[in-house]
């Protein structure tokens, strides 16, 4: 693990002299985010030659590789004005008896519910709706997983963007690195997550709107387990926006497990399909566990349940003094 040097410093000084302060760091990743109206990345996931050295310590691998294996392929849909959020993961296998599988996350603040569907490949490759869990706005509104190539940039544990996260904690300003050749800003903050602190540190890129080029978790004696993401290659979208391209993510479990995350397709501010936010019709076989709820109106006094409510009572009660008074007789008769 490479070692990591804190200065007290509210500010650094970059290249030509200037200054870089936490101030302007925000303002820059404001910008960033506020020019996001929707977004919808596709991305995949292969599998690395197992390594523990960290990862800015070995090449990038190529495009082409006997050794870069495809296991699942996401893709995310994120609205802010409409508080839409669309999480599908697809998986592949290669093993005799596996199945594939593909689950959608969706969260339609238009509507106000959420659902979640999950489908499964027989061996003769027909994939079918498994379950459906439909539920109301009153759940969870975070689709609770990360978004790999957004390491850094997006938390998917409270869905926060990284002008949120450096308003909330408390960052300081370590000093300058160059990230895979390119000049960055060295940020750190430690917080509570759970009962343990965490340190989380980002390098964000002076040259493509401060996007971070690396994002480091490390293992601490409460937390074994680290986290080490780079980003290799970045590319531009549209209205100019820097965006993530190609990167790698490790894992620093046992045994160390390197990923390869590359984005297929990326576009910002584009007219969205809104059905994609509509759950699927359930077919023969299909588990549906229904928890929306659904508002009702009061019955009115002339309705049909409060009228047939009102006679059972009714009947209910004649039938007590009914019995309460062939009780009093039958005393009266025994005396």
């Amino acid at each position: 693990m490479t070692s990591i040097i804190f200065f007290a410093a509210s500010s650094i000084a970059a290249g030509d002299g200037e200054q870089i302060t936490l101030d302007q760091i925000l303002a820059r990743a404001d910008r960033w985010a506020a020019s996001i109206v929707n977004l919808r990345i596709v991305y995949d996931h292969l599998s690395l030659p197992a390594t523990n050295s960290p990862l800015v310590d070995w090449l990038a691998p190529p495009e082409h590789c006997d050794s870069l294996m495809l296991f699942a392929r996401s893709e995310w849909i994120w609205a802010d004005y409409d508080r839409l959020d669309l999480f599908e993961e697809r998986s592949f296998y290669w093993f005799p008896g596996k199945i594939g599988y593909r689950t959608i996350h969706v969260f339609n603040g238009l509507k106000g519910e959420t659902f979640h569907a999950s489908y499964q490949k027989s061996p003769d490759e027909v994939e079918q709706l498994k379950e459906l869990k439909l539920a109301s706005w009153g759940g969870e509104k975070v689709i609770n997983s990360i978004r790999a190539p957004l390491l850094g940039l997006y938390w998917g544990e409270s869905g926060e963007w990284l002008p949120e996260v450096l308003a909330k904690w408390d960052w300081k300003v370590e000093g300058m690195e160059a990230i895979l050749g390119e000049p960055c800003v060295r940020i750190a903050t430690e917080h509570i997550v759970g009962t343990h602190p965490r340190l989380e540190i980002l390098w964000l890129d002076l040259a493509h709107d401060f996007i971070p080029r690396r994002y480091q978790i490390p293992p601490t004696p409460s937390r074994k387990t680290g986290s080490d993401f780079v980003v290799d290659e970045v590319q531009q979208l549209e209205g100019g926006l820097w965006f993530p391209k190609r990167a790698r993510l490790q894992y620093q479990t046992d045994p160390i497990t390197n990923r390869l995350i590359v984005v297929t397709e990326a576009r910002v501010n584009q007219t969205l399909d809104l059905t994609r936010f509509d759950p699927p019709i359930p077919v023969k076989g299909t588990i549906v566990s229904d928890k929306r709820i659904r508002p009702t109106e009061p019955p009115s006094a002339t309705s049909p349940q409060l009228t047939s409510g009102w006679m059972i009572a009714i009947i209910g009660t004649a039938a007590i003094l009914l019995a309460a008074d062939l009780w009093l007789r039958k005393k009266g008769a025994e005396k």
